[in-house]
């Protein structure tokens, strides 16, 4: 960093988050994988188009949903572990809608059979909740099913 101007410094500084250059930070934690992830790995779409996955080697992956201009669904796998064709994970996500915000995690099983992946996201729990009209059951809070396939 160039010392000679001062309030270049001082504009980095303010814009890098205390936590990242506090003494006692601990470093980010890596993603756990197991087994062979390979053949998961990749682009995936539904059959309507409006999610789309992207499944990285690491164990880790993005789910985004998309369903107009003021849905969307926004989804991180984690701590991916593969058995043959059967993959389990953690999945952390937020849903957002012109009525309510909804963070929420849980778990998956997904099972690959060519160029196909297919299963359930089971619901755990809701982390954070925002409500713009009155609460009611939402899709967001219930376990889902899904069948994407591979991207070419």
């Amino acid at each position: 960093m160039n010392l000679k101007h001062p309030i270049l410094c001082a504009a980095l500084l303010a814009a890098v988050p205390a936590a990242a250059y506090a003494a006692d930070a601990k470093p980010a934690v890596a993603p756990t994988a197991t087994g062979n992830l390979g053949p998961f790995a990749g682009k995936w779409a539904s059959d309507d188009k409006r999610y789309n996955l992207t499944l990285n080697p690491n164990g880790s992956g993005d789910l985004l949903g998309v369903f107009g201009v003021l849905q969307h669904d926004k989804i991180a796998w984690t701590n991916c572990a593969a058995t043959g064709n059967t993959l389990n994970c953690n999945w952390s996500g937020a849903y957002h809608d012109e009525l309510k915000d909804i963070a929420r995690h849980g778990t998956l099983t997904a099972t690959l059979t060519g160029d196909r992946l297919t299963g359930t996201m089971k619901f755990e729990k809701v982390d954070k909740e925002e409500w713009r009209s009155p609460k009611y059951a939402s899709m967001a809070q219930k376990d889902s099913s899904f069948t994407y396939m591979r991207s070419k």
